[in-house]
């Protein structure tokens, strides 16, 4: 009952607390385990959203905060009932500029939703797009957490000030429709309002690690047993306790299920199957990759996350697939995995060309001898300027050839191979 008394009192607290700019701070979690550098950006239900050094944003459940964490939200709290102890009591949404229930403010909440619709957000957020490394265009959340928004300074806020650039403004001078100026004054009005949404989005619940564990092992009961060796797990969970958007959350499952295809050498797509439960946890069989428990390996022994938990259920898990990390992150396999030497030693790519010929069985010398070669060239390198090669090759397939590379060098000279010898020789472009 004690403990019960004093969760519900930090969440009264956070219901009520009005941040203001906090300078960046350590912030602990009960256990004093996990500590981190960051501004406190705004208290969102029960749920204390922190901006990291790197700009992204993290959300903490209140309740998991230290003690001295918690007597900092109290003092503040104290400090600005101080200083403004005449403002009437408000929820942290309001007073960050978020929810307001008035119909007028619902009304110009829609007006810049259409207008951020219509002028950016095909570049910015349509079909994953994400110029600029902007792509949350009509994501109010985001916009204010990553400081294109400041609610109510319409005058200092990023998206306003780059509209109105007489330089260079976004959309681009040559775009059209352009937004007008009866729009660009019905943004400057909705963030002078405080940038309101037209409705509460509703609460995320967070997602603990323990949660994860069961729900996996609730999955794996619900397959044949003896392909539970053979399952492996990706989770965003740890995305979604930050609180990134359905639409960016789908981005990573999609770039998820496009890589660990791009990594098989199998002609069947590899389908990976949301858990039970956990919508942010996906289930793949290593055999739908043609991977085996070597390459699994290789993933781990690069995977700096890979803590093993202490629980029955995580226990069952890693019993039932027969490895201590059957959990990875799926940002983390996208960075990683994407690239060398992940990359190629997840597709097996030979180290030699022959090798690789013969992987792809592909019969150089016949093609040689049937003529079927071609020579191509490019204008310049783009990476140095003079540069000495050997024959490259480009192989199409079994009916396919490797063809010679010709390059232009900054002293408009082009490097030719002479036939199929290991030996090149430098010419004037007048001369081919």
């Amino acid at each position: 009952m004690a403990m019960n008394a004093k969760v519900v009192s930090i969440v009264a607290l956070l219901a009520t607390l009005v941040p203001t700019v906090i300078s960046a701070r350590e912030w602990v979690d009960a256990t004093g385990k996990f500590r981190i550098d960051a501004e406190l950006v705004e208290v969102r239900g029960d749920n204390v959203i922190l901006k990291k050094l790197d700009g992204s944003t993290i959300t903490v459940p209140g309740a998991r905060l230290s003690a001295r964490d918690q007597t900092f939200l109290k003092e503040l709290e104290a400090k600005q009932q101080t200083t403004a102890p005449n403002r009437p009591t408000t929820t942290i949404a309001n007073a960050a500029g978020g929810t307001q229930s008035t119909p007028a403010a619902k009304q110009l909440a829609g007006q810049a939703h259409v207008l951020l619709m219509t002028h950016c957000y095909r570049c910015h957020g349509k079909n994953e797009s994400n110029e600029g490394g902007f792509g949350f265009a009509i994501d109010r959340e985001k916009l204010v957490a990553a400081g294109y928004v400041i609610p109510k300074d319409p005058q200092r806020s990023p998206l306003v000030q780059r509209i109105e650039d007489a330089d260079s403004p976004m959309p681009p001078a040559d775009e059209s429709p352009r937004p007008t100026a009866d729009e660009i004054a019905t943004l400057r009005s909705w963030i002078q309002a405080g940038a309101p949404s037209e409705a509460q989005p509703p609460e995320r619940p967070f997602i603990a690690t323990q949660d994860i564990y069961q729900s996996i092992l609730s999955d794996l009961r619900s397959i044949n047993e003896d392909d539970r060796a053979f399952t492996r797990y990706f989770s965003v969970a740890h995305l979604a306790n930050q609180g990134l958007s359905a639409d960016e959350l789908e981005t990573y499952q999609l770039a998820l299920a496009k890589l660990l295809n791009s990594l098989s050498w199998n002609r069947q797509l590899a389908k990976l199957q949301p858990v039970s439960g956990q919508p942010f946890v996906f289930r793949f069989d290593l055999r739908d990759v043609k991977w085996t428990d070597s390459s699994w390996s290789q993933i781990v022994s690069r995977y700096p996350h890979g803590l093993i938990v202490d629980s029955r259920e995580a226990y069952n898990v890693r019993a039932a697939t027969k490895t201590e990390v059957p959990l990875i992150r799926a940002d983390w396999f996208i960075a990683n995995a994407a690239r060398p030497p992940l990359y190629h030693e997840l597709l097996q790519i030979p180290s030699t060309d022959t090798q690789l010929e013969a992987l792809l069985q592909v019969d150089v010398q016949r093609n040689i001898e049937q003529g079927r070669v071609t020579r191509i060239g490019f204008a310049r390198s783009g990476v140095s300027q003079h540069v000495t090669i050997q024959p490259a090759v480009l192989l199409l397939g079994g009916s396919g050839g490797r063809r010679p590379v010709v390059e232009y060098s900054a002293s408009d000279e082009r490097i030719v191979s002479n036939g199929w010898w290991p030996r090149t020789r430098r010419v004037r472009s007048t001369d081919i």
